[in-house]
This record gives C-alpha cells, sequence and structure tokens, in this order.
C-alpha cells in the first residue's frame, strides 16, 4: 500500500511520508495545519472551505486512528467512503486541481 501511495505522489510532485507515529510525522514535519482523513468522521472535507497547501499534512489512516491521533489534526470524511488510502489520495489530489 504505502509504495503504491509513493508512486501515485511522486507522479503528481508530491511528497510523502510514511511513519508508524503521527506524532513524530508531525514533529519532523511542522505544518501549519494537519487534515485527518477519516472514513467515521463527521464533517466531509470540503475544498471550498478548508485551505491545502504546501504546508498542509494530509494524513491517511490504514486502519482507524487511535484516540490521541485525532486529536493531532481536524478529522474530515471524503466521499465516497470505504476507499483505499490510494484511491483516497486520488480523489482529494483531483479535487485539488479543480
Amino acid at each position: 500500500m504505502a509504495r503504491i501511495v509513493g508512486k501515485i505522489s511522486r507522479k503528481k510532485g508530491k511528497n510523502v511520508l510514511i511513519t508508524k507515529d503521527l506524532k513524530e510525522a508531525i514533529e519532523l514535519t511542522k505544518p501549519d495545519k494537519v487534515i485527518l482523513i477519516y472514513d467515521l468522521a463527521e464533517e466531509e472535507l470540503d475544498l471550498n472551505k478548508e485551505k491545502v497547501d504546501k504546508n498542509t499534512m494530509l494524513v491517511f489512516f490504514g486502519n482507524y486512528p487511535v484516540k490521541n491521533e485525532l486529536n493531532l489534526g481536524k478529522a474530515y470524511c471524503i466521499s465516497p467512503k470505504g476507499l483505499a488510502e490510494p484511491s483516497q489520495l486520488v480523489v482529494i489530489m483531483e479535487r485539488m486541481k479543480k
């Protein structure tokens, strides 16, 4: 899965960092904002309202996040729900083009 996400990101000219621990990833990259993509989040990500730029960290959970990870950023879902992480990445990148 990580290899697929990395390949998609490189083709789009984006960077990907895969870590075991979200807190460590935030400490390493020092983003201005952290957006958590999580199927069970109550609010859907609206790119017209939520600014996503080069200082924004997008986090895709391979499994459901633990409770303390949800406190490290703002959680959103994307539609359609149930997509694998590589598909979620593609959906968001395509929506960012518009």
